[in-house]
């Protein structure tokens, strides 16, 4: 049976455990939230044997790169529990509960010198790595700095419903299943006006052809290359934005890619310099913090 690609997976996150997590941050100490979020993770572990495959295959070629010793302290389930804990983090940052002074940051200076107050913004090349929904969420309510999330319709909509109604301030959503002239014109404007506009790297597109393939931990994967399409087309930076939970702090990072992208009559051939060096940089980050991959589907098939 052909595997099923990012979108075409249902959420596991449904409504019923997004406000159970909302419950549980707002009204309860931490020690219950993890307690439960370690059951329901649980749950989900042994019920979803194909995410447990998935998981499997990563960490088997995450091993292939960097040896089994990249494995030591984490397992498979590791990933189920520390994305519930994932999931619990975005809900109460928006709630509020988590500050910024939770944030530690990798060169401060450089990021807000590339984020704060900008005549043009950039794109940040994000990924389903870490979670960066932390930084965004806490960068976002300082004055001068703007960041937009552009993202694919039907994956992650529920979830993106449920903290615009939680959320004190409206979260900056554009979804989109194909670029296109409209779709250009208006981040364009955004860009104009100094806001950021960030985009997952690490998820084809639903429509179209705008992804390309290179080696990832040693296989060939596809990747999306739409980022670096709309930094060349509109002559913004395009940088990769990070963050790892670490020792019970948010570390954030920012880490250039392009000042400017040129695009040749060849287009995909332009882009992919800059498509292997995310790559390379989300191996680093793998090998790193293995249990931080939140891609449960087959990625080497998708």
């Amino acid at each position: 049976m052909q595997s099923k690609r990012w979108f075409e997976q249902n959420e596991k996150a449904g409504n019923f455990w997004l406000y159970l997590s909302y419950f549980l941050v707002s009204h309860t100490p931490k020690f219950i939230i993890d307690l439960v979020a370690k059951i329901v993770s649980l749950i989900y572990f042994l019920t979803l044997k194909n995410e447990r495959e998935n998981i499997k295959e990563y960490r088997k070629n995450l091993a292939s790169c960097f040896g089994d010793k990249v494995l030591k302290n984490s397992s498979i389930y590791t990933h189920f529990s520390s994305f519930a804990c994932s999931i619990c983090d975005k809900i109460a940052v928006w709630c509020g509960k988590i500050k910024y002074e939770d944030l530690s940051f990798e060169d401060e200076e450089f990021i807000y010198q590339e984020l704060l107050n900008q005549k043009m913004g950039q794109i940040l090349l994000v990924s389903h790595f870490g979670n960066v929904e932390i930084s965004r969420a806490l960068v976002s309510k300082i004055d001068g700095i703007s960041i937009n999330i552009l993202t694919y319709d039907k994956n992650a909509q529920n979830f993106n419903n449920f903290i615009n109604k939680i959320s004190k301030s409206k979260v900056k959503i554009y979804h989109v299943d194909e670029l296109d002239i409209s779709s250009m014109l208006h981040f364009k404007t955004l860009l104009e006006n100094g806001e950021h506009i960030a985009i997952m790297g690490d998820r084809i597109p639903i429509n179209g052809s705008k992804f390309l393939s290179t080696k990832f931990l040693g296989k060939e994967a596809k990747f999306n290359i739409g980022a670096y399409l709309i930094a060349g087309l509109l002559g913004v930076k395009i940088s990769t934005f990070w963050c790892i939970k670490t020792n019970g702090k948010f570390h954030l990072s920012l880490e250039r890619l392009s000042d400017k992208i040129v695009l040749l009559k060849d287009k995909q051939a332009s882009v992919k310099p800059h498509l292997e060096r995310y790559v390379k940089q989300l191996e680093l980050k793998c090998e790193k913090y293995p249990a931080q991959w939140y891609n449960f589907f087959d990625f080497w098939r998708q």
